[in-house]
């Protein structure tokens, strides 16, 4: 059962006649907790019974985690949520940039919706990367109930208020489609110039919409598979590419988001949506074979000795292009 005990003051290294009471109450552990800080007795044993109805119920907080800051609490997610690389990264950067700035040092249990939304109504960015700030924060927050430090997340399933206010509150205009832009000519004009092994990466990228990463990761095995379907009395027949990998380039982290450096890493595709066949048309398909037939790495994008294409060896080809 819990019970309350006398704490004294001390003054210049000597104890005074005043005090307080401190609660003390049994942990699930069988060890004693405490609570210090009560100015009555009555108030200390309340304290103390309530956490002991608590740990009866299996919806008790340790005091000392909910005390824990949601600074600390973020480095040991980021490091027990291993994800992609460049998804790491990017959650690093929203974590150093905007969110720790106002929140590493605030206790998990001291964090209140009204708080956070009206901070990310006072963030100098887009709308857009509020919202990203405010859902990685709501991910971090539940992780927090899941591990026991807060009984609950009170950014879940909230919508933020948006600015309608000043400037923001003016209509504003509809975005200007701008006609023109690269044609498939100029694709093809660019592919010749840098070269046929080169070249097909180009190519392929304008015709099919590989993404870069993608097309690096390309392995030799997943160009031009076939893809068929029943079409009329007979079957239809394309060939694809199967997009299963990627190379990313992103600045790597250590597990407490010390930057390490820029690395390029092969990685699984991001979601289930990345993960797709592509039709290839016809004269891009001739290309592929006969780049297949020639090219000995198990990356047909790649350079002659086979590590990864780098933007930088396309930036002269492109540049003088444009003149």
């Amino acid at each position: 059962m819990a019970f309350a005990e006398k704490v004294y003051k001390v003054r210049n290294g000597k104890q005074t006649k005043q005090f307080t009471w401190r609660s003390r109450y049994k942990k699930p552990d069988g060890t004693w907790g405490s609570e210090p800080g009560f100015a009555t007795k009555k108030l200390a044993e309340e304290w103390g019974d309530e956490q002991e109805r608590l740990i009866k119920a299996g919806t008790w907080i340790d005091p000392d985690k909910r005390a824990t800051t949601f600074g600390e609490f973020a480095e040991a997610f980021m490091a027990a949520r291993r994800k992609r690389g460049r998804t790491v990264g990017t959650r690093w950067d929203r974590l150093d940039n905007h969110i720790l700035p106002r929140w590493k040092d605030v206790p998990l249990g001291a964090i209140s919706w009204f708080d956070v939304d009206s901070w990310q109504q006072s963030m100098t960015v887009e709308d857009v990367t509020r919202g990203h700030c405010v859902s990685l924060m709501s991910t971090i927050m539940t992780a927090a109930v899941d591990a026991g430090y807060i009984t609950v997340n009170p950014l879940f399933g909230r919508r933020r208020t948006r600015d309608t206010s000043g400037e923001a509150a003016w209509t504003k205009p509809p975005k200007v489609r701008r006609d023109g832009g690269a044609r498939p000519e100029d694709a093809v004009l660019v592919a010749e110039r840098l070269g046929p092994a080169i070249g097909v990466h180009v190519l392929a990228t304008a015709f099919t919409g590989l993404r870069w990463g993608e097309g690096l990761g390309l392995h030799r095995d997943n160009v031009l598979l076939m893809r068929r379907q029943p079409w009329g009395a007979g079957e239809f027949v394309c060939p694809i590419l199967r997009v299963v990998e990627e190379y990313a380039e992103y600045q790597e982290r250590d597990e407490r988001g010390r930057k390490k450096g820029y690395v390029l890493k092969l990685e699984p595709t991001k979601n289930d949506g990345s993960t797709r066949d592509v039709d290839v048309p016809p004269f891009l398909a001739v290309l592929l074979r006969n780049h297949r037939q020639d090219w000995p790495h198990e990356r047909p994008f790649s350079t002659p000795s086979g590590t990864p294409l780098l933007p930088s060896m396309y930036h002269d080809a492109f540049s003088n292009f444009s003149n």
